[in-house]
C-alpha cells in the first residue's frame, strides 16, 4: 500500500529531528552558527527522499569534522525514514490509520 502525502510529511519530519539530534548530542548549540536540515520527497512509491544538511560553526570552534558530523546526521534522517515506513506499514497490516 502507498504512504499518503500526510505519511510522507511525518516521515521527514521525524527524519529532520533525528539529523538535529545527532548533530546536537555531538555539539553544543552554541557551537553552531547555522544549521539547515532540509528534507524533500522525490517520489512516494518508493519513497525516495532527496537530504540536505548544512551545518556551519561559530568561528572558535575547532577540531570538528563538519563533514563527518554531516554524513552522520545525513545517515540518522535514512534509518529515521526507514524506521517510520516500517512502523507505518506495519499499522496498515495491522488496519490501524495513519
Amino acid at each position: 500500500m502507498p504512504i499518503s502525502e500526510d505519511d510522507a510529511i511525518v516521515i521527514c519530519q521525524e527524519a529532520e529531528r533525528a539529523a538535529r539530534r545527532y548533530i546536537f548530542k555531538r555539539l553544543s548549540k552554541r557551537d553552531v552558527a547555522d544549521l539547515e536540515v532540509v528534507i524533500e520527497v522525490v517520489k512516494l512509491e518508493p519513497l525516495i527522499l532527496d537530504v540536505d544538511v548544512r551545518v556551519e560553526l561559530q568561528p572558535d570552534v575547532e577540531g570538528v569534522d563538519v563533514n563527518a558530523l554531516v554524513e552522520g546526521a545525513a545517515n540518522e534522517t535514512v534509518k529515521a525514514a526507514q524506521k517510520m515506513l516500517r512502523a507505518l506499514r506495519e499499522r496498515s497490516k495491522s488496519g490501524e490509520t495513519s
